[in-house]
């Protein structure tokens, strides 16, 4: 079953050039509660190749004033992790398929952020880059200067903990656990979910295995990003 807000990949081949495929699958999660159980859930800890990282992520999303990339099923976002570090990445809806999201997605860093996010992605401030290129593109096709602005659309402001699991075989995966909120249009949303996102090997290992998560701890599957439940606020 597919979402009707995640099922198309931008139209334009222009944009597929040097995109990253991503693959993860998301289940909601009802309480914090069943953070702590998968953090100790022995089937889990043997397949750990690393500890679990923490990290507060504070995300917004961007779009012109006419929303003009949400019309090209785009999504750009800056996110601040710790350390002052920042990602800009741009992310394709892709489709959602029985819980399996694939997108495209491309990211760079980016080493001159705004000082407040909230007044904006000044387009001329953005250093070159993977999301830069895709960006000059849309800037060509919809005839604008460099000299505006993207505009803050929503927010997500998430307590995250990962983890690399090796599945065997070449599978490994990244879990995150998340729990936050998403704000938009003066209303908010609380989250909580986990995602397993795939770093290499099958796919199918990894759908087993997430789906496995959710029938051991009772969990739904998720069809929606944050930033289609960010939308729905509206």
């Amino acid at each position: 079953m597919k979402s009707p807000k995640d099922e198309i990949i931008p139209s334009s081949s222009t944009y597929d050039v040097n995109g990253v495929v991503e693959e993860e699958i998301k289940l909601t999660v009802p309480t914090k509660i069943i953070f702590k159980q998968i953090k100790d859930d022995p089937h889990l800890i043997k397949k750990v190749v690393n500890g679990w990282y923490k990290r507060q992520e504070l995300t917004i999303y961007f779009d012109t004033s006419d929303r003009y990339l949400l019309k090209q099923r785009l999504a750009l976002r800056l996110r601040k992790g710790e350390s002052d570090s920042y990602i800009l990445g741009l992310k394709g809806f892709g489709s959602t398929e029985n819980g399996v999201a694939k997108r495209l997605e491309w990211e760079q860093r980016l080493t001159n952020p705004p000082n407040n996010f909230y007044s904006g992605l000044h387009y001329s401030d953005i250093v070159p880059g993977l999301v830069k290129d895709r960006l000059d593109g849309l800037i060509v096709n919809i005839d604008r200067t460099s000299d505006f602005s993207f505009l803050p659309l929503l927010e997500s402001d998430i307590k995250r903990e990962t983890c690399l699991l090796d599945l065997g075989g070449g599978t490994r995966v990244e879990i995150a656990l998340d729990w936050g909120v998403v704000r938009a249009n003066g209303r908010n949303v609380e989250i909580g979910e986990i995602e397993v996102e795939k770093i290499s090997g099958s796919s199918e290992v990894i759908e087993l295995f997430a789906r496995d998560i959710a029938k051991r701890y009772s969990l739904k599957l998720s069809e929606h990003s944050k930033f289609s439940l960010g939308l729905s606020l509206y």
